[in-house]
């Protein structure tokens, strides 16, 4: 079976870091890639194998541009995995050292 086309060593490395980001965030809780997408998500579709695809070390997919903020907002700041269910806060609810 031939190779697909090599990965750039950028994207492989923001593929990395997006997973590490998901897989050491909870602390206690294990975010699963299923409960990052119903966050992420914010009102539209997202499944959890899309966000598998951006977290792939064998081939990993670009997350559009406002995933990627939406990434940002939950990872900066811990309030996101409190409470029953993994969230997405607000923009205008992030402190100004989160925001």
């Amino acid at each position: 079976m031939p190779a697909g086309p090599p990965v750039s060593p950028a994207l492989a490395e923001l593929a990395t870091r997006l997973r590490e980001l998901r897989e050491r965030h909870g602390g206690d809780v294990k975010l699963t890639q299923a409960a990052l997408a119903t966050a992420l998500a914010d009102g539209e579709r997202l499944s959890s194998a899309t966000v598998s695809s951006w977290e792939s070390s064998v081939s990993p997919k670009l997350a559009p541009a406002d995933r990627l903020r939406a990434y940002a907002r939950f990872f900066a700041t811990p309030r996101s995995v409190e409470g029953a269910e993994p969230r997405l806060l607000p923009l205008g609810d992030l402190s100004e050292e989160e925001e």
